[in-house]
């Protein structure tokens, strides 16, 4: 099975279509900050099913991919 993670959008289709399974994940950029962002998101990878998880971010959603990575989270299943 293949995962990845994605912001909801056009492209969540072309994905799907493609043979992965979307799973969007958000979170609030301007009410909690970087690292209680990380922490929903960490928790949220811990929770996909499958054995690789690609994650997909863009922008700040990059930032927090990052910021997950560094804290070494989501080291388990990498894509």
């Amino acid at each position: 099975m293949r995962v990845r993670l994605f912001r909801e959008g056009d492209e969540q289709d072309d994905l799907t279509a493609n043979g992965f399974a979307v799973h969007p994940f958000s979170y609030p950029s301007v009410s909690a900050d970087l690292a209680s962002n990380a922490g929903r998101l960490a928790a949220f990878i811990d929770s996909v099913p499958g054995e690789t998880v690609h994650i997909v971010g863009h922008s700040l959603g990059g930032v927090l991919v990052c910021a997950v990575l560094e804290r070494g989270s989501a080291h388990k299943r990498p894509g």
